[in-house]
């Protein structure tokens, strides 16, 4: 048999696809989960669609068939963070994890700076200080938001802690840009535009925002953001 016959019997994505779709009917309810849970993992480290299906289609078979000796796909692979571990290091490089699109990562980021805020205006009153957060700095709040916390994880350092000063600088200096911009405007923009918040209102609010991240950051795989 030749290469090129070899090559033209291999099997496609789409087919690859197809028999994925067969043999995942055949999954019991945690085997199902198990893959579930292994496709987030994958895609949290960029995996093309081609080689998620490809790993899958390697997998299925053996779990369609040891489940019948009520052997679990955890049992065979180890949990799904381990399996995907495994592939990684029998990469021949390790595998860079690619970076969500910019406006997904604003978001997030401008849900997290606009959150923590009011979270922690709600304390300070709570506590006694008059630390309000108004209504025009809230939303100057989510449309700068996005920005520091992009420019932030530009910064962030490697695994070997390499950059870490520059990481610590960076932060400092954009965060105190971010305050002084903020205190300038409770000063200079009228109460009667700036509507304030109470502690119990500025604590609902910073709290809806910061799920809302948590939701949308799982939803959408954000992936590039320190936080």
């Amino acid at each position: 048999m030749t290469k090129q016959h070899i090559e033209q019997t291999e099997p496609t994505t789409e087919d690859m696809q197809q028999e994925n779709e067969k043999l995942y009917q055949q999954l019991t309810n945690k085997n199902e989960d198990y893959m579930v849970k292994l496709n987030r993992q994958l895609d949290k480290y960029g995996y093309e669609e081609s080689q998620k299906i490809a790993i899958v289609n390697q997998m299925l078979p053996v779990i369609v068939e040891e489940q019948a000796n009520h052997n679990l796909a955890r049992s065979i692979y180890g949990s799904p963070t381990e399996a995907v571990d495994k592939m990684n290091q029998q990469s021949e490089q390790p595998r860079e994890v690619e970076p969500s699109p910019t406006w997904q990562r604003y978001l997030d980021g401008s849900l997290l700076i606009a959150g923590v805020f009011m979270i922690i205006s709600a304390i300070s009153q709570y506590i006694g200080t008059q630390t309000q957060v108004g209504l025009i700095s809230l939303l100057v709040l989510l449309a700068l938001g996005g920005a520091v916390v992009i420019l932030i994880s530009q910064y962030a350092p490697d695994e070997n802690n390499k950059g870490f000063l520059k990481y610590i600088l960076v932060s400092t200096v954009t965060l105190s840009v971010l305050m002084f911009f903020y205190a300038t405007l409770e000063m200079i923009i009228p109460r009667h535009i700036n509507i304030l918040f109470g502690p119990q209102l500025a604590s609902a609010i910073g709290a809806g925002l910061l799920t809302l991240k948590w939701f949308i950051k799982s939803k959408l795989n954000i992936r590039g953001n320190i936080i």
